[in-house]
């Protein structure tokens, strides 16, 4: 972590004054455990995470969809585990409809999330009960709001 540099020497600091408790798990963008997939293309910013967040623009239609991302790690034990997305601050206006989905255990659960309310806050996606096992949270350009920014950080 650090704070991170934004376009001109401009600072996003909003995720650098975060203490992460013993054993948290943070799979960023561009990291193991991400992956992603573009038909076109993705766009960046240099705010979030690491200094760099990628982000899309919105369709409420599935059809027109182009990009996915998915975060993935392993549970080792049992209980229960909080997960949680990083909305960066900057780039073009965020959708109030970003559609998480949660799955472990072999369930999956849909998370709306308002990316424009939690910008620069952890936006919690659940608490969960898990099992050892894989655990993963994919978000995709298909939202419920056309035309606005998808942030994957």
């Amino acid at each position: 972590m650090g704070i991170d540099p934004g376009p001109e020497g401009l600072t996003d600091s909003s995720a650098s004054s975060t203490v992460y408790p013993p054993g948290t798990v943070i799979i960023d963008n561009g990291g193991a455990g991400f992956s992603n997939y573009a038909a076109v293309e993705w766009y960046d910013n240099f705010c979030g995470l690491n200094g760099k967040h990628d982000w899309t623009i919105g369709t409420m239609n599935a059809a027109t969809s182009e990009n996915n991302a998915s975060w993935t790690t392993q549970i080792n034990d049992i209980g229960y585990y909080e997960i949680m997305a990083f909305v960066p601050p900057c780039g073009r206006p965020a959708t109030r409809a970003a559609i998480y989905r949660v799955n472990n255990n072999g369930t999956e659960r849909e998370v709306w999330v308002d990316q424009a309310l939690q910008s620069s806050r952890w936006a919690s996606l659940g608490i969960y009960n898990m099992t050892p096992g894989q655990s993963k949270v994919t978000l995709s350009d298909v939202t419920g709001d056309d035309g606005q920014g998808v942030r994957f950080d």
